[in-house]
């Protein structure tokens, strides 16, 4: 059994986005359960103690997808994306892990969980929810928000049902806009809170980007900070080992 100062100083290098940490020590299966059971309450406070970071403190540029639920219930989340094997993680270890199959779940930020490297289906298909719609269903409503170059768009479903479809960019073949636009939607463009400014050849495209929606529909994480107000911890998680870091999880779920 380690040294509880050992199982410490592998917590901070972990959450720092120091991958080898576990390693150092055999892997968690060289932890018995205790142990394991000690190092990831360990995680859980360094997250739940942290101050969310903006995202795009690290991209410059907000090039990415995320969802946006309404619950801090992670359990409840894990269960509908189907991710059976997760630990506790800060914004830096799911960082230093993002790319390998890995999915971040953050704390809940403003009321909202946001969910990075988890793609979700939007549209239903004949009588068929898509992912999103069954987040809404369960959860009451669900955000999806997409940026990358010459491609921007959101999708908002509640209750089990797609209210709202944009998508627009010069890579695309054309733009699509599904239902209404929300309300979050237009109070982003009324109030010109806008990250993305098209010229006058633009007509019908939103004057407003992923990130400014998300301010008034859910959370920006571009603009989270000490004044964000945080619920629970951080935790990254996979659908099966085979799909993320090797001993990168506990063996037990």
């Amino acid at each position: 059994m380690p040294e509880n100062e050992t199982l410490t100083s592998i917590a901070r290098r972990l959450a720092t986005g120091d991958l080898s940490a576990v390693a150092d020590l055999g892997g968690w299966r060289a932890l018995d359960v205790d142990d394991q059971g000690t190092l990831q309450q360990m995680l859980r406070d360094l997250s739940a103690a942290e101050a969310p970071r903006p995202l795009s403190e690290n991209n410059g540029d907000l090039l990415c997808n995320w969802v946006a639920v309404p619950t801090g219930d992670h359990a409840a989340l894990l269960d509908e994306l189907g991710l059976t094997w997760s630990i506790p993680a800060t914004q830096d270890l799911a960082d230093a892990a993002s790319g390998s199959g890995v999915v971040y779940v953050t704390p809940q930020w403003d009321g909202w969980t946001l969910i990075y490297g988890h793609a979700v289906s939007i549209g239903s298909t004949g009588s068929t929810p898509s992912e999103l719609e069954q987040l809404s269903l369960r959860f009451g409503a669900a955000h999806w928000y997409g940026a990358d170059y010459g491609c921007d768009g959101w999708a908002m479903a509640e209750n089990g049902k797609l209210v709202r479809l944009c998508m627009f960019g010069d890579a695309l073949e054309r733009d699509t806009f599904i239902g209404e636009p929300h309300r979050a939607e237009v109070d982003a463009i009324l109030t010109w809170r806008a990250d993305i400014d098209y010229d006058e050849d633009d007509d019908g495209r939103p004057r407003c980007g992923p990130a400014a929606v998300a301010a008034y529909g859910s959370v920006d994480p571009t603009a989270v900070g000490p004044h964000t107000r945080v619920q629970g911890h951080g935790l990254i998680a996979v659908p099966n080992l085979a799909a993320g870091l090797l001993g990168m999880f506990p063996v037990q779920p």
